[in-house]
């Protein structure tokens, strides 16, 4: 980002002198800048409790040297403001001082238009490092967030039920998204096979169960959300639509694509349970008797559960649920 880009500072001048009051303004006329002045210490006080100002000039010797206490005053009122003390030769001594009291820098009177021009200059910069340091440490927070989103969601992936875990898809790109609604499609066969609905979530609730291609293309287009196709190694195995979802999100589409026709494709792979027999084998056993625990003590129902392990010589007969 170029300082051209930064808006015109705020510049309060404290100064009693008139050559170096005229210099100062006439600086940050040059500059582009904003010039307001005070011409005591109590109406500059007031001034940066009504106003904000980005620098500060101040004249140390106003009031019998008095203004020198402004070079914590205005910091106190204004965290971001930059003091410029302004010392007259036969009191450079006073330098330290001013800047232990949170003067940014100091200036011999009368300072050259260089030297003023070069304050100006360090606020901005200053202003544009701050900026780009806030924008790094917000993409990476974004960043931070995202991929503890991604690894949390696929890892209960790979260890829901189909349904919770489809659930979790649309949960997730919405969370990342930031879509007013999600809806999560499954494409079982061709490109003109009908589209069935897995999951949906917020302005998404009232899409169709079920949908042929042209008729969802059709609903989509009118309620103006975005489609996105989810493709697996096997093809398009689903769809996303996302309603409402903010400009913003166009750059990470294609990474929210990959991360539901992942978690999707995880789903589509779980072996099936038919929960009818009651009898598992210990891969399925331990996702079935959480399910049945769970439910039980919700409905306040009794379950029983009985593990068995079979000894023989191979060790995976050993239900797995009994450790």
């Amino acid at each position: 980002m170029s300082q051209t880009q930064v808006a015109p500072l705020r510049v309060l001048i404290v100064v009693e002198d008139e050559a170096t009051l005229h210099a100062i303004r006439h600086v940050v006329a040059d500059e582009g800048d904003l010039a307001t002045g005070a011409s005591s210490i109590e109406e500059a006080i007031n001034l940066a409790s009504g106003e904000r100002f980005d620098v500060a000039f101040v004249e140390v010797r106003i009031e019998g040297g008095a203004a020198l206490a402004l070079c914590h005053h205005l910091p106190s009122l204004l965290p971001k403001v930059r003091v410029v003390a302004l010392l007259h030769p036969v009191e450079i001594d006073r330098g330290p001082e001013a800047l232990s009291l949170g003067a940014t820098a100091v200036l011999v009177m009368p300072p050259t238009g260089e030297a003023l021009a070069r304050a100006l200059h360090d606020a901005k910069a200053e202003q544009v490092r701050t900026r780009e340091v806030t924008t790094l440490e917000a993409k990476l927070a974004r960043e931070r967030r995202r991929l503890e989103t991604y690894d949390r969601l696929v890892r209960f992936a790979r260890g829901a039920a189909p349904s919770d875990a489809v659930r979790a898809i649309v949960d997730g790109v919405a969370q990342l998204s930031a879509a007013q609604g999600v809806a999560l499609y499954a494409t079982f066969g061709s490109d003109e096979s009908e589209r069935v609905l897995l999951a949906a979530i917020g302005t998404a609730l009232d899409l169709p169960s079920s949908c042929q291609p042209a008729d969802l293309s059709r609903l989509v287009a009118v309620r103006g959300a975005r489609v996105v196709p989810l493709i697996a190694s096997s093809g398009a195995i689903g769809m996303l639509v996302l309603d409402r979802a903010p400009a913003s999100v166009e750059p990470d589409l294609a990474q929210l694509a990959d991360l539901a026709a992942a978690m999707l494709s995880l789903v589509d792979r779980q072996d099936p349970i038919d929960e009818s027999v009651r009898v598992f084998p210990p891969k399925h056993f331990r996702t079935v008797a959480d399910r049945l625990l769970t439910l039980a003590q919700r409905h306040d129902r009794r379950c029983s559960v009985l593990a068995i392990s079979v000894p023989g010589d191979r060790p995976n007969r050993r239900e797995e649920a009994t450790r």
